[in-house]
């Protein structure tokens, strides 16, 4: 029964979260300016991030951005002591292969009995899932921490410093959320 009910609340932070990038998306196109509190109000900010983004109004570093998620900030104006921004869509890099956002999914051919591999050449990769690891609270707080911290995350290398291989993002220091994994990881 546990299951069932994380998963109507999983589909309803889904929905709200849609909901967010349609807003998001509207004022994106419609070019609307918004002030530092309705960018903190719709983005869902944190606190300190916003209060941070108005000691940069104060100092009035016009054309101060950060991103988030597939969108730029822009601080495009400072009136009275109060900021005004705009959002973008952030554009893909040029050398962003496209057919990298396409997922092809095909079928390994199986081998047959006479092909199998040696068992010397089956490289296990032992994993745990751990179901429920998280309560629906702690990953809520942790996606809201994760998307105020996207500023800090660094991109990942590859062994074979292949661009193509992997894009993902790193963080490299989570104090907020570390000793609540490794406390949920032993508990």
């Amino acid at each position: 029964m546990k299951s069932i009910i994380f998963s109507e609340e999983r589909s309803h932070q889904v929905h709200l979260l849609i909901q967010q990038l349609d807003h998001i998306k509207h004022i994106v196109e419609s070019g609307f300016w918004l002030s530092t509190e309705e960018l903190g109000l719709l983005l869902n900010l944190e606190p300190s991030f916003i209060e941070n983004l108005h000691s940069l109004v104060t100092s009035q570093k016009i054309n101060y951005k950060f991103p988030w998620r597939n969108f730029e900030c822009h601080l495009v104006d400072c009136q009275s002591g109060a900021g005004f921004w705009t959002i973008k869509e952030r554009q893909s890099p040029a050398n962003l292969d496209r057919s990298l956002l396409t997922t092809t999914v095909t079928k390994a051919p199986q081998p047959s009995i006479n092909q199998a591999l040696a068992p010397s050449e089956i490289i296990p990769s032992p994993y745990a899932l751990i179901e429920n690891f998280l309560t629906p609270k702690q990953l809520n707080d942790l996606l809201r921490y994760s998307i105020n911290k996207q500023p800090e995350f660094l991109p990942t290398t590859n062994s074979a410093n292949d661009p193509n291989y992997r894009r993902s993002f790193y963080l490299t220091y989570f104090p907020e959320f570390s000793e609540l994994m490794i406390e949920s990881a032993y508990a």
